[in-house]
This record gives C-alpha cells, structure tokens and sequence, in this order.
C-alpha cells in the first residue's frame, strides 16, 4: 500500500462492497468487472501500454525549434484578452466532429440540455458546407433555444489540430462572433455525452483550477524499459496500478480559452507538422504546452461508475483513430518526440509533463480516495 492513502484494488473493493448492499446493483457491478478486466483484449491489440518509437539519442535540434516557458505565458496573457470572454458563470462548448452526423444531432441535443453550456461552437472540418440555419432539419443542429447559440466554426482544412484553433472572425458570416462568450471551454468530441451533472462537477473543478486542464480521461508518462523516452500508460488496469496520471485527454477536458491561442501561436512548426502527419496526439501537445505554461499538472474529475460502463458499451463498434491498431503505440513516441520539440526547462528533465496522483479532485477532501468513478 502507498503512503497517503488506500490502494486502488483496497479502494474498488471498498466502493464495490458499499454497492452490492444494493439491491439490483449485482448484475451491474458484475458486467463492470468483466469490462474493465477485459479491456486489453477489445481496446486495441499489443501491449497494455506503448512502447516508445524513437531512437535514444535526440535529434540534434537549434533552440529556435522550442519554445520557452516565458514566451508561451506571453501568448496566454494575449489570449485572455483576444480569445476568451468575461462570463464565468457558464462555459464554451467546443464540439469536435467529422463526417458523423448522427452523433452531432445527440451530442448537440444532449448539451443544450445542460444548465452549465452558455454557447456551443462546432469545429467544422469537412469539405462540404455545415448545415445552414434555413434548412428543414435545422434545430437538429442549432437547437431550439434563443439563449444558447450554436455557431458553426468552418475550417479549410481537415486537420485534427483545428479544434484548437482560436474562433476568427467571420463564423456564420457574423464579423462579430470571433471572441468566445465565456473563459472556460470544454473541448469535447461528439462521440462523448457527458452527464450534464458530472459536467457541472467539473466544470466547479476547473475553477477553483482556472489554470490547468481539468479532466474526466487521464492517462499517464512511463519511462521506457529501455531507459529513454516514454511509453503511453492508457489502460484502467495500469493507471490504478500506477496511481498516477499527468494526462488528461481533451475529448471531455475543461481549459482557459487563452491556451487556445497557445497552441496556435506557440507550438513550433515541427510539432504542428508532425501533428498532421500522424493525424493523432494534439491533445498530448496541448497538455505538454499547458504544463510547461503554468508548472503544475492537469486535475482529474472522476466519471460516474454507470456512465463509465454505459461509454464502454457503446464505444463497441465505433469507429475512431483510437480504434486504429498500433494506435497507443504511436502516442508513446508523440509523448517522446513532442517533449523534445516543445523542450523541457526544469534541469535533468526531458518533458515538460509532471505526473501527480490518480486522485479525483473534490472541494471539500483534499485527500480523497483515488477512483475511477
């Protein structure tokens, strides 16, 4: 057992004999088991976690390949004022999509739902024109309600990094509407509905931590067996057994809308390229950008256990680039390649990730238990 704390295997004991008191619980508690324990098998084929795909020895890179601590807090400054609103009280939704129309209809639906969502912006990525607001089926993509907006962001590429791009002017032909209306953004995928309540528990989560991502999917940085570089540490098993993290992925993860303008500004050429390349990993730039900006590591929010198991099943059968084989693979060299191109600055380090305790974040318990859920 580590100090400070119960196990995680002592902790899932503990929460799973509170529910089987339950009635009708056991069915369910039986089903979560068999998923998170089989996880390996129907997640991806390989290793439990990836193993790094760069040579040892760095590149030989200038120093204008990287970017430093300072300057990077230079474009955060600029973004607070240029890219993020004033209104704390709610909070931007940015909905990533790409040719799944079907999903973009519940994912819109569900999150105007929500009390919490001020406005929702689509990251609009493919070739053809997004749905006009004259069309017959229109409230399926704007909605029905006068005060939550939903704006159509429309980008001339198909890059995955275009859901970090800061909203220019001209969105909907409005030369207006470039400024988001609220500080907080909650970057999410359209394939993740979310519990508008654990929306809300987040979203008090990130602030009372305005500064960092704050998150419901962590992940975490291993050293690589071979001494150098990482591997990418994405399944439940290891991250409770590690009871670390230092990642929070950006499917369902809150942040300042200035870091929007970090990442367009300040990541360097090469790892832009590099992102678009690979068509994966620019949710790892955006964690190793806030985390070199700011010097502390991202906060982990816990999903609800029904809602865990109810994403697992349904996750089943959907395509998606983390379904692509050799997938996390190739995330454990981004972790390496893009650490050595943004660079580190605190001395014998390589990364700019800092792990901290697979602990969920909580108000009132500082020294909550670690859980998934």
């Amino acid at each position: 057992m580590r100090a400070g704390g119960a196990s995680p295997t002592v902790s899932l004991a503990r929460h799973l004999r509170t529910l089987s008191r339950r009635k009708g619980c056991l069915p369910v508690l039986a089903l979560a088991l068999l998923l998170v324990a089989s996880a390996p098998m129907w997640a991806v084929t390989g290793d439990l976690t990836s193993r790094i795909g760069s040579d040892c020895a760095p590149p030989t890179r200038g120093a204008e390949t990287t970017i430093s601590k300072t300057a990077l807090r230079e474009l955060a400054y600029e973004g607070d004022s240029t890219v993020a609103g004033e209104d704390d009280r709610q909070f931007t939704l940015l909905l990533n999509t790409f040719k799944r129309r079907d999903l973009l209809k519940r994912a819109i639906k569900h999150y105007l739902s929500c009390d919490d969502v001020g406005e929702i912006r689509v990251v609009w990525s493919e070739p053809d024109p997004p749905p006009d607001p004259t069309d017959r089926d229109a409230r399926l993509y704007y909605g029905d309600d006068p005060s939550k907006e939903v704006r159509y962001q429309r980008h001339p590429t198909t890059s995955i990094q275009n859901r970090f791009e800061p909203p220019s002017a001209g969105v909907d032909g409005d030369a207006t509407s470039g400024k988001l209306k609220h500080t907080a953004v909650f970057n999410v995928d359209e394939d993740v509905r979310l519990p508008c309540k654990a929306l809300t528990r987040g979203f008090d989560a990130w602030r009372a931590n305005r500064e960092q991502l704050v998150g419901f999917y962590p992940r975490n940085h291993v050293r690589s067996d071979r001494g150098c570089g990482y591997r990418y540490a994405w399944n439940d098993l290891e991250l409770w057994r590690g009871g670390e993290f230092s990642i929070i992925l950006t499917k369902a993860a809150f942040m300042h809308a200035k870091y929007l303008n970090t990442y367009s500004k300040g990541l360097p050429r090469e790892a832009r390229e590099y992102i678009d390349r690979r068509k994966n990993c620019e949710d790892i730039a955006m964690q190793i950008l806030v985390t070199k900006t700011t010097g502390i590591p991202p906060v982990y929010k816990a999903l609800p256990m029904f809602y865990y198991v109810w994403a697992k099943l349904g996750g089943i059968g959907v395509p998606g680039i983390s379904k692509n084989a050799g997938h996390h693979d190739e995330r454990g060299a981004c972790v390496t390649d893009l650490s050595r191109m943004i660079g580190a600055e605190a001395p014998g380090t390589d990364t700019p990730l800092l792990r901290a305790p697979l602990k969920e974040w909580r108000r009132h318990a500082p020294g909550s238990i670690r859980a998934w859920w």
